[in-house]
């Protein structure tokens, strides 16, 4: 009876905690975390880099794996006179062209096992400066019945795009210099001077490599690769089986160890 009881107990309360809906949090002073530069090969380094810093972290209330990104093309180092140190994905120094300034982050993974896994939490993330959330979708492939990744874009939302730093060579007072125009953006900007807001996903899948892409303008794109869902977590009656069928192995190894002494 008291066996029969802690069974029940324990699965109310699985039961509770996988009901738990996953939210957006702020990313916690103990995630792990880890960052990318990236830039279109085909362009090559004079267009600019970008940086995607990327942290995750597990939530114990919801059981589900966080993932927050944040996208830096500004100038990061904050160096007034040295115009290397930026981040400006989307112009070319030496130039007075219009920069193109990134509209899509997308973060490429397969879950399989479908939607119901995967949680968009852009309550607060998604945004970059001056706007709001960008709007978001799930790529499928119709063809393999899986979903490929999530897109973050500004088209159909309120959100602004993430502009690069952009150097100006001016003359003052008959002297050269390298005058910085704008700062450039970062994903974090959008009214949070504390760079509170992230692109952020929810994922019953663990930990693993992911590719993740930034594009500006019609068809740069610039590819790295961040930690994301990626690593399928076996369902708790998956789990069950697999230890009663490990209990079974034990039991029939000291039964078979039993004969054998017996027949020694």
């Amino acid at each position: 009876m008291k066996r029969l009881f802690f069974i029940v107990t324990v699965s109310i309360v699985f039961m509770l905690i996988s009901n738990v809906q996953a939210s957006y949090l702020s990313v916690p002073a103990g995630a792990e975390f880890g960052y990318v530069e990236v830039y279109d090969t085909a362009r090559g380094l004079d267009y600019g880099m970008a940086r995607i810093n990327y942290q995750w972290w597990f939530d114990e209330p919801s059981s589900y794996w966080h993932y927050a990104y944040q996208v830096f093309n500004n100038d990061y180092y904050n160096t007034p006179t040295d115009r290397t140190d930026d981040y400006h994905f989307g112009y070319i120094y030496d130039t007075d062209a219009t920069p193109d300034s990134i509209n899509k982050f997308d973060v490429v993974f397969d879950p399989a096992s479908g939607i119901n896994d995967l949680l968009i939490l852009d309550t607060a993330a998604g945004s970059t400066a001056g706007g709001g959330g960008w709007a978001h979708s799930i790529g499928y492939d119709i063809f393999t019945e899986v979903y490929t990744g999530l897109d973050w874009i500004v088209s159909g939302s309120s959100g602004t795009q993430i502009a690069p730093a952009v150097w100006d060579y001016d003359k003052i007072s008959g002297k050269w210099y390298w005058i910085n125009d704008y700062a450039g953006d970062r994903s974090t900007q959008d009214g949070d001077i504390n760079g509170g807001q992230y692109f952020e996903i929810a994922s019953k899948w663990a930990p693993g490599w992911c590719t993740s892409t930034v594009v500006a303008g019609v068809s740069a794109q610039a590819d790295g690769v961040v930690i994301g869902p990626s690593v399928p977590i076996p369902e708790p009656v998956t789990c069950t089986i697999l230890g009663f069928g490990t209990a079974g192995l034990v039991l029939f190894r000291k039964k078979n160890r039993k004969l054998f002494d017996l027949k020694s």
